[in-house]
Order: structure tokens, then C-alpha cells, then sequence
């Protein structure tokens, strides 16, 4: 609902908006059809000394055994990504995190460790296959430390649904996020999503955000605040999608939502930098699908 002006004033033209609201119509949505896994078409998984590869009709995904994650994942020809999925809970801290920053480096997350104790395949039917992946994320020398049980449900379509469980330490600071980060190639760099924007989201700075279908790059989206630091983070993201000119990539979808950016910057060339011009652009594309995120806050010259 948009409240606009219907004609000229000393203020502003006719159509300038004055206001506006969104709400969901109380309207019932119809079911989704269940798929028959039987019915999906087949995929198999082989098992190696080193990795395991779980392949379709027109797809395949290489899993490291050593790492824990998908190395190589080719769809219709095309390679998706260059590393990742994986799990992270460091983000660049923004210029109001500067006190609670400090007991985020004690505790450790900006150097976390991964340390992966079991891939295997947990289940192979025909319409779909299991990976599972136990692993310890934790600091070197530190208290910290993370549990951490991740799952990916192949199926035949090509789709591949994960679920991580993540069971930290007690007495750890709260964390600046949690998610999965993963690198694409270079000639991913159309942004698409349906989630608020058009600009940066996040839990405690959304009101001015809109429900929409956006459609981007990744270099526009990037906030280029005088000290790098975390930003052109997307909210309440039901998907969002990475393409080529040729419209071929990625897509994830939230269930139901997440938190969605996407950068030629890692989260490391953010946290290093003091001024912009020491930041690099990187050819690939580096995307984080985050489950929550810290709030922004008011704290570099207000209370926490």
C-alpha cells in the first residue's frame, strides 16, 4: 500500500510517496505437492580414499573427505562452485561492534579451526543420497568450540537440501553469525533475491526494507563504508540466486528464510583493511547463507 501526493506542493512533485506498508493478505496458500522419492530420478553414490562422488542424470558433486566439503559441483557442464560450503560464524565487524569485537578475537572466531572426524554415506536410494560430515570447529589454545553435525540430502533433481546442528561451548560470547560461506566462480556475478531490500538489511535496521523480487550484481551491492567492514547483507531472504550472463548458477532458498550477501571481497579481506583502497576485488564470488546474525547495535557511540 503506497500513499503518494496527488498533485504538486512547494515541497515535492505529484507522486512523490508520502508513505507506505506491507502486510501478508489473510489468504490460504495451497499445498505444495510431495514428491515421491521413487519416482525422482536415480543417483548414486561412490566411495573413495579420498572423496566420495554422488552423481545424477546431469550432475555431479565431489565431497572431501579430508576437508568435509563439496569440492566440485558441475551442473549441465558448468562448475557452481570453486570451495564451500562451509560452516562460519565470523563476520568483519562494523564500527559499532568495536567493544564486543574484542571478546569476539579472545574467543577465538576469527581464526577458527575445522577439524573433520567422519564423511560417510548415511543413506543411498534411488531418488536420493545421504552425506554426513561430524567435524570440531574450535580456537587454537582457546575454549571454544564447536559440535558440529552437517547433512546433504542429494536428490535426483539435482537439488541438494543441507542441515547443519551446531552445539557450542558453554560461556562463549555471543556470536557475530551463523551460516554456511562458499566461494563461486568469476562469472557468477548476478544477484538476484526475493527478500528485503533493495538496500542492506539487517535484524535491527529492516523497517525501511521492502518485500521484493531484486535483480542486481554483486559489485553493486557492495557497501563501501570508509572502514571496511561487514555489509550489503540481505534479510528475510526466502531465495536468492547467482547466475552467469547465459542465466546459469545457483540458487539457495531459506526454510523458511535467510540471511543472504554476496562479495568479490572474503570476509578476511573486510577484516584487515583500515581504509578502502587497500581492499582487492577478487574475480570470484564469495557467498554467505546465514541461519541468524548479530544485530547491528548503536555501540561505538552508544550502549550495547
Amino acid at each position: 500500500m503506497s500513499f503518494t501526493l496527488a498533485a504538486d506542493t512547494v515541497w515535492a512533485k505529484a507522486g512523490h510517496e508520502v508513505a507506505w506498508a506491507q502486510f501478508a493478505l489473510p489468504v490460504k496458500t495451497p499445498a505444495v505437492p510431495r514428491l515421491v522419492l521413487n519416482a525422482l530420478p536415480a543417483v548414486r553414490a561412490a566411495e573413495g580414499e579420498k572423496t566420495i562422488e554422488v552423481t545424477g542424470e546431469d550432475f555431479r558433486l565431489v565431497f572431501d573427505r579430508w576437508s568435509g566439503v563439496v569440492t566440485s559441483w558441475l551442473a549441465g557442464g558448468v562448475e557452481l562452485v570453486l570451495a564451500g560450503p562451509r560452516l562460519n560464524f565470523w563476520r568483519a565487524p562494523v564500527d559499532n561492534d568495536v567493544h564486543l569485537a574484542q571478546k569476539w578475537r579472545q574467543a577465538g572466531y576469527d581464526r577458527l579451526l575445522h577439524q573433520v572426524g567422519r564423511v560417510e554415506v548415511a543413506a543411498a536410494k534411488k531418488g536420493a543420497v545421504r552425506i554426513e560430515v561430524e567435524s570440531v570447529i574450535n580456537a587454537y589454545g582457546g575454549m571454544t568450540r564447536f559440535d558440529c553435525a552437517c547433512a546433504y540430502t542429494v536428490y535426483g533433481t539435482g537439488d541438494v537440501v543441507i542441515e547443519a546442528r551446531v552445539t557450542p561451548a558453554k560461556n562463549m560470547p555471543p556470536l557475530p553469525k551463523v551460516g554456511l560461506q562458499m566461494t563461486l566462480p568469476r562469472a557468477f556475478d548476478r544477484f538476484s533475491w526475493f527478500g528485503l531490500g533493495p538496500h542492506e538489511c539487517y535484524s535491527d535496521r529492516k523497517e525501511s526494507g521492502r518485500l521484493g523480487v531484486y535483480r542486481s550484481t554483486v559489485e553493486k551491492e557492495f557497501v563501501n563504508y570508509v572502514t571496511p567492514q561487514e555489509n550489503g547483507n540481505k534479510l528475510d531472504v526466502r531465495w536468492a540466486m547467482l547466475t552467469d550472463g547465459r542465466g546459469r548458477g545457483l540458487v539457495a532458498w531459506g526454510m523458511p528464510t535467510l540471511n543472504v550477501s554476496a562479495h568479490h571481497y572474503t570476509t578476511e579481506d573486510f577484516t584487515n583493511a583500515s581504509h578502502t583502497y587497500e581492499l582487492v576485488r577478487r574475480d570470484e564470488t564469495i557467498l554467505n547463507l546465514d541461519q541468524a546474525q548479530a544485530p547491528l547495535g548503536s555501540a561505538s557511540c552508544g550502549p550495547g
